[in-house]
């Protein structure tokens, strides 16, 4: 049970580095924990993930292993919480001026004129 644990911990860790570029294996690591207290579903589903892959790397050719690493991969990336756009959206935008006018729009030309 303990390695399930890990193994989901890790994998959420590494799906964290991949999104921030490969950059910040520390800062990942404490998303990571906030995600498995945050979200205890998030991490058991990412156990049950690696768990699956480990069975199955022992199961399958060692030829299929990196294509089954691929999987996992997904796996773990469809699993993993992300932030819902509708939310990220405002807090892009909140400073940012307005977008600049095109000029065919600025001066009232319009091709379907009604």
């Amino acid at each position: 049970m303990v390695t399930a644990v890990i193994l989901g911990y890790a994998g959420l860790v590494v799906v964290q580095v991949g999104r921030t570029g490969g950059r910040g294996w520390r800062d990942a690591a404490r998303t990571a924990t906030r995600t498995g207290t945050r979200r205890p579903g998030t991490w058991a589903a990412a156990s049950g993930v690696c768990c699956l892959a480990g069975l199955l790397a022992v199961l399958v050719t060692p030829l299929a292993v990196p294509i089954l690493a691929g999987y996992a991969l997904a796996a773990l990336h469809a699993v993993h919480p992300r932030t819902p756009a509708s939310a990220a959206v405002p807090a892009l935008t909140a400073g940012c001026p307005r977008p600049p006018v095109p000029a065919a729009l600025a001066a009232g030309t319009r091709s379907d004129a009604s």
